[in-house]
């Protein structure tokens, strides 16, 4: 695993880790990002408008403001992906996902206050191989995949991957009937690997992705809605949509190029990562979900990004072991424009620019049996924008400048591979921002996450491993989103304080060959300790015999000091396991199946909506022809008791925007490996 920017095995790293192989992602049915969630505890991934927002131990942001990023990063190939409507990565070719919880404010290029996602994809090989998969599922799934690499010459290898996806949608429209929110889409990626030297690799990496996926902004009210009478239209159960608009969310094209250089110096390895990529999404959306024209939104937002790091590491094999480097991005986006219909008739258009300089190093002392890390990063973020409204011009540019100095330090017991027990003292940091939608030249403060973690990695017998964690979070000037009463748009404030006591554990058990056997859980016990002025919205009460919700909900400023942090279930429990039936002649058959459960959490700080607990079952089958190489054919469920329940809750003034998971689905993909 690579936690630490260097490869190291994950017991012998003090920091808390999930980790899934490339075969762990495929056979718990992880296809898309969004899916990580379902088996890694004290993660919890909401869809919001077309928007993709993580949380790792409570820690997260709903954030949609222009410019703006969430507080858990994720990384492809180690290059940060800031969009976060781009964050429904499909996976193919995975190598490894790791989940890092807590702040990452000492060695990665973008400082994250909350945790990170890194995603591996693997790299071309010399030797000629690949994969060819196509299934086909309920709700007329349709899913193709290609992966080939090989070499060109004794000094150049290639990788091609391509995968295609196409679902019939699983909402019901009331209004035009039949179905709504059917979802296309299709990924390249390529990479070439070229080594002139033994002591010097090059990778170059594009992709290109296209994709219709209107799910997430489909969404329904469930407490009724502004100007609803007896005979309006209304939604009698979950996954029914009701709006005015068809909604549509493309996203027209999101693409980058990266190249990585790595270059052996005797005992220190430089490597540099460039990294280039632009997207566009297109959103129409009916935001207030209801069968009349309150409020239509149509958004028009591009994006590109441009960013440098440089590494420099030292050998594994030494006394002290230590990692420095430098990071620089220069992020651009804008309405072009954003559009509001309906009560209010508004057209913005703005531009933002973000400017990331970072230095950042660490070093680890290794005193015979105990281990000393001390890391510390200076973040500078500089932020501007401009933008006006109907053609006038609003704000004709203002600037402002956050900086952060976050350290590391760890101490950790470690006699032999056996045993680490470690504690650690880190800091995160999430820059300030602008107000954009609402023309604010005022900006938020920055947030700013002080985490203290006591940790156990044992191997007590070789068919198993335990893990575990205790860890405090404190949190300052913590950036939350609202809906602005006067827009009807989003806007940031900031809460004064918020703390998250937790614990986890995990276990890891392989008892006879082929059986193998994964249980974890996690405890959050996250509130805000001082929030007293939180804008929430609550329902506007009716005379007698009115229709609930109809005249809308009232913007109010509460103390909501004590309430829980959204995003932040008391306890997630995952369970996995799979087991390999050698078959008499060559040939296998592997079942394995996953459960995930969650209590209850809430969505926003009114905790007025919540959503109940939870469990899913996801399971499959695999039969494996001969061998590692040649036919395989899969069986497979993902929430086979056809659970229900949201992944989003939003209140605004005209009602609140509920937004249900995926029904149970199932299917079949065959598989040739060559």
């Amino acid at each position: 695993m690579t936690a630490q920017r260097r490869s190291a095995r994950l017991q012998d790293v003090p920091i808390a880790v999930a980790s899934l192989s490339g075969d762990q992602v495929r056979e718990r049915g992880i296809t898309a990002s969004v899916d990580i969630a379902q088996v890694t505890t004290g993660v919890v991934i909401q869809q919001t408008d077309g928007r993709v927002d993580p949380y790792i131990r409570g820690l997260g942001s709903k954030v949609v403001i222009l410019g703006e990023v969430g507080s858990v990063a994720t990384y492809v190939d180690g290059v940060y992906m800031p969009e976060v409507y781009g964050g429904t990565y499909s996976l193919a070719n995975i190598e490894s996902i790791e989940v890092l919880k807590g702040p990452q404010g000492t060695l990665f290029g973008r400082n994250t206050a909350g945790g990170a996602v890194v995603i591996r994809t693997r790299d071309p090989q010399f030797t000629p191989e690949g994969r060819i998969e196509v299934g086909y599922g309920n709700l007329d799934a349709v899913a193709a995949r290609g992966y080939a690499t090989g070499p060109i010459s004794d000094d150049v290898a290639i990788s091609l991957t391509g995968n295609y996806n196409r679902r019939d949608s699983y909402y019901r429209d009331l209004v035009r009937g039949g179905r709504i929110a059917d979802t296309e889409e299709y990924t390249l990626r390529r990479k070439l690997l070229i080594r002139p030297a033994d002591n010097l690799e090059i990778v170059v990496a594009g992709d290109h992705a296209r994709s219709e996926d209107p799910t997430s902004i489909t969404a329904q009210p469930t407490g009724g809605y502004l100007g609803a009478t007896e005979s309006s239209l209304t939604a009698s159960g979950p996954r029914q949509y009701i709006g005015d608009l068809e909604d549509q969310q493309r996203l027209a094209i999101q693409s980058g190029i990266a190249g990585t250089i790595r270059l052996d110096l005797s005992d220190m390895t430089l490597t540099s990562v460039t990294a280039y990529r632009y997207s566009r999404i297109v959103l129409d959306i009916d935001d207030d979900r209801t069968p009349l024209p309150i409020f239509n939104l149509y958004d028009r937002q591009p994006s590109k990004v441009f960013s440098q790091e440089v590494l420099l590491s030292s050998g594994s094999d030494k006394p002290v072991t230590w990692v420095v480097g430098g990071y620089y991005a220069d992020q651009k986006a804008r309405y072009d424009p954003l559009i509001i219909s309906g009560i209010n008739n508004l057209t913005l258009e703005a531009k933002a620019n973000t400017q990331i300089y970072a230095l950042f190093g660490e070093a680890t002392w290794h005193l015979g049996d105990f281990e000393l890390t001390g890391g510390l990063r200076f973040n500078r973020d500089e932020k501007s924008y401009s933008g006006g409204a109907n053609g006038v011009t609003v704000v004709a540019g203002v600037d402002n400048a956050w900086e952060s100095f976050t350290p590391r330090a760890i101490l950790a017991y470690h006699p032999h591979r056996d045993l680490l027990v470690y504690g650690s003292y880190s800091e995160g940091f999430k820059s300030g921002a602008f107000d954009i939608v609402s023309f604010a030249t005022t900006p938020l403060r920055s947030e700013k996450v002080k985490a203290y973690e006591l940790g156990i990695k044992t191997q007590p017998a070789a068919m198993m491993t335990f893990n575990a964690a205790a860890f405090i979070y404190d949190r300052s000037d913590v950036q939350v989103q609202a809906q602005d009463p006067a827009t009807g748009l989003p806007s940031l404030q900031n809460a004064a304080k918020a703390r998250t006591y937790g614990a986890e554990a995990e276990v890891t058990v392989r008892p006879i060959t082929g059986l193998s056997l994964q249980a974890g859980v996690t405890y959050l016990d996250a509130k805000y300790r001082r929030f007293p002025n939180a804008l929430v919205y609550s329902q506007i009460p009716v005379p007698t015999g009115a229709v609930p919700g109809s005249l809308g909900y009232m913007p109010l400023f509460v103390d909501v000091s004590g309430q829980r942090v959204e995003g932040s279930p008391e306890w997630t429990v995952s369970l996995a396991g799979s087991y390999t039936i050698e078959l008499p002649g060559g040939g296998s058959i592997r079942p394995s199946a996953n459960l995930y459960t969650s209590s209850s959490s809430y969505f926003d700080r009114s905790v007025s909506i919540s959503q109940e607990s939870y469990t899913l079952l996801n399971a499959a089958i695999s039969w494996q022809l001969s061998g590692s190489k040649g036919f395989s054919l899969d069986l497979w469920g993902r929430n086979l008791t056809d659970e229900t329940y949201l992944l989003s809750n939003f209140l605004s003034f005209y009602g609140d925007s509920a937004h249900y998971n995926e029904p149970r689905t199932y299917g079949v993909t065959a598989r040739f490996d060559f």
